[in-house]
């Protein structure tokens, strides 16, 4: 054990405002030694900073990530000690969202059973509850644990949930009492549907009758992730209204993905009308479901209409998948969206305006947006490497741009060998993207995507992303090259 390197971790972080310029740096450099550190320092260094909660410091988030990430590559699991001191770590320090995320994202992985019962004191402290209960919820659900590991918390939980349901309940009732603007109305909804829902779920787990009248308060809120939550605990605990609700929900599609799980796994699919358990009713319901999370609309849209469907294979695939593209628009006040997502390989929406696009162009953006191979490379161009700046002069000059004008490069890129560059350019009186690329038959190749009657255009990173997507996709599946 180096003792002395846990003293001047702890020593650069209590001075760390104090410190010289060049000794920031040094100080930023040393706590790179944490991503391989013996467990035995680990160990030490947690112990020692949870135990010092008023401790501040700037350098709190690099010497954090590069420990997280040490033990991310490290050994399969981690010691029980050290998944210990993690837990007493972000129950007592403020790390902020995304260090916290990524601990109990570590601890999901590598060791979230010696991380309890130490972190049920988290249930507490509004900024980790809804984490706490996820993880103890998974651990459940993977079988990784016999017996919920807030059992013994039962009575806090039917507590909490019945606190958070009425809390929800008065913001409907009067949202103007708890937040002055839209934002943060819509962040205290959402944090307390996550909440609510991850105590339904917890007390579905641990299947106790005596849930009943919590769960009913929050059977009642108009949130349906939450009516989801609720109606499935119900019915897990052995209520029949429970069921009955779960199948009235499967036409909503963005419940429909998660109640169809929940019906399965209470032998109550077949309850559900045919056509809301097709293939593409699930995918319309995969997308609704994405598209209303919180960190993206925060709601589902008012349309869903499936565009195609196909199976054909896929990048990172070695089997074929069948994939579905899907129209949604938005129809608010004020406000109208529409675009189109996809469901199979991956659950998408990309930010712009695709419906002018061939399904195959669609499947190519979202095929290129995805990939990640050596072969592929991109830099802008300003700073791209020689033989990529020589081949776009080269491109630059073909007479099939004689009718593009005000040609501004953007970015370079190589496909396998086959370098593309892209422009920012005009065409008649239209502001456009141009993709011109060279391909390894010598040939050129023009991809043109106006701006205009577009509220959100074809940029350069994503015409990029139809050439990668085009090769690729027509590479995998000759017998569908058009």
């Amino acid at each position: 054990m180096n003792a002395d390197r846990v003293e001047w971790t702890v020593d650069d972080l209590a001075r760390f405002d104090q410190l010289p310029v060049d000794e920031r740096r040094a100080a930023l450099q040393r706590v790179r030694w944490w991503r391989t550190a013996p467990n035995d320092d680990v160990v030490r260094l947690l112990t020692t900073l949870a135990a010092r909660p008023a401790l501040r410091s700037p350098l709190w988030t690099p010497l954090v990530e590069n420990l997280v990430e040490g033990l991310q590559n490290a050994q399969p699991s981690l010691a029980p000690e050290t998944a210990a001191g993690l837990a007493d770590l972000v129950l007592v320090q403020p790390l902020g969202p995304v260090l916290v995320d990524r601990i109990f994202a570590l601890l999901a992985r590598r060791g979230a059973q010696a991380a309890f019962p130490r972190l049920l004191a988290g249930l507490t402290q509004p900024e980790l509850a809804v984490a706490v209960l996820d993880l103890a919820n998974e651990l459940v659900r993977r079988g990784l644990a016999n017996e919920h590991p807030a059992a013994d918390r039962f009575d806090v939980l039917i507590v909490l949930l019945g606190a958070t349901a009425d809390r929800l309940d008065r913001v409907a009732e009067s949202p103007a009492e708890y937040a002055t603007d839209a934002r943060a109305l819509k962040r205290l909804v959402d944090d307390g549907v996550a909440l609510a829902s991850a105590l339904c779920y917890a007390l579905a787990l641990i299947g106790r009758p005596q849930a009943e009248a919590a769960l009913r308060k929050a059977l009642a809120l108009p949130h349906r992730r939450l009516q989801a939550e609720a109606a499935h605990a119900l019915a897990r605990i052995g209520q029949p209204d429970g069921v009955a609700r779960l199948v009235e929900l499967a036409a909503d599609p963005a419940a429909r993905t998660r109640v169809l799980h929940y019906l399965a796994e209470l032998d109550e699919t077949e309850r559900v009308p045919a056509e809301l358990r097709t293939p593409a009713a699930r995918a319309v319901g995969e997308l609704a479901a994405w598209l209303a999370l919180p960190q993206r609309f925060g709601m589902a849209p008012q349309s869903l209409e499936v565009l195609d469907e196909r199976t054909w294979f896929w990048p990172g695939y070695e089997q074929q998948q069948t994939c579905w593209l899907v129209r949604y628009e938005y129809r608010l006040p004020g406000v109208a969206r529409s675009g189109v997502g996809i469901v199979g390989p991956l659950t998408a929406a990309l930010d712009a305006d695709l419906l002018d696009l061939s399904p195959e162009d669609i499947y190519a953006a979202y095929a290129g947006s995805d990939v990640e191979h050596a072969e592929l490379v991109l830099e802008p161009a300003a700073t791209a490497r020689a033989s990529l700046r020589a081949t776009a002069a080269r491109l630059e000059q073909s007479p099939a741009l004689a009718e593009y004008s005000g040609l501004e490069p953007v970015c370079i890129g190589s496909c396998f060998g086959d370098v593309a560059a892209v422009f920012l350019a005009r065409r008649s009186e239209t502001q456009g993207t141009l993709l011109v690329a060279d391909d390894a038959g010598g040939a050129d190749h023009l991809q043109w995507y106006p701006h205009t009657g577009h509220a959100r255009p074809i940029g350069p990173q994503l015409a990029w992303a139809i050439f990668v997507g085009r090769k690729l996709l027509r590479t995998f599946n000759p017998a569908q090259d058009s």
